[in-house]
């Protein structure tokens, strides 16, 4: 604790902002946790799962349709990788060194933990409906939702560090988060996830977003200080 003690003592506005956001990331770690425990052991997951994909379906037009493959497009690996590609050159001529290493773990964070769960999970996908789209792999967690979540919500902690303005920094968020939920709800609209996949995706993005959040900010005082 002695080494710690002179840029992170108890109550201090750095000590509550790294505990925030680690507890918060253990929240929705908790979430995920709690979800995933269901789905492996209640039919009531299955149950709303299969009633709400349904009722996505029964709400598809063509209208929509090519609008949400769109939308679905802005979580895939390849869109993920060239935002992050872009965002960590950004930040390096920036020379903001902490945020490009957060941008590019939390990247390829999501990537491999996506493969690694669906792989122990085994969960197939839904059936319920037609897919609308061509799919390989198996369904829990959603990737779209894991690496969106992971890549746009860390994007979004970045961008507020330059902004001083306490309700842009609100509103940078709620859009974030509403433009997460768009890409979750895109992939149950095209019928290659349950919601459950989706919402367990989003909780484990934001957790892992907010895990190496609290890291950063930690490790920044922390170099600041020894400067």
């Amino acid at each position: 604790m002695k080494k710690v003690s002179p840029y992170l003592r108890s109550f201090s506005p750095l000590t509550i902002r790294v505990a925030f956001l680690l507890g918060a990331s253990l929240f929705f770690l908790g979430l995920f946790i709690k979800l995933t425990s269901e789905i492996k052991e209640e039919d009531i997951i299955h149950f709303y799962d299969r009633q709400v994909l349904e009722w996505i379906g029964s709400l598809r037009t063509s209208f929509f349709n090519g609008p949400m493959m769109d939308v679905t497009a802005l979580g895939s690996p390849t869109i993920l990788t060239i935002f992050a590609i872009f965002g960590v050159l950004l930040l390096l001529s920036l020379k903001n060194y902490f945020a490009a290493l957060y941008i590019t773990v939390a990247s390829i964070g999501a990537g491999i933990g996506t493969l690694l769960l669906k792989s122990i999970l085994g969960r197939e996908r839904p059936d319920v409906i037609p897919k609308l789209v061509e799919v390989s792999g198996l369904s829990y967690p959603s990737g779209h939702s894991f690496g969106a979540a992971a890549f746009y919500f860390s994007a979004a902690i970045i961008l507020i560090s330059y902004i001083k303005n306490f309700k842009v920094r609100i509103g940078l968020f709620i859009f974030s988060s509403l433009f997460i939920t768009m890409i979750g709800t895109s992939r149950i609209y095209l019928g290659v996830h349950y919601p459950s996949d989706v919402l367990s995706g989003i909780f484990l993005g934001i957790s892992w977003s907010l895990l190496l959040a609290g890291i950063m900010v930690f490790y920044r005082a922390r170099s600041n200080y020894k400067q």
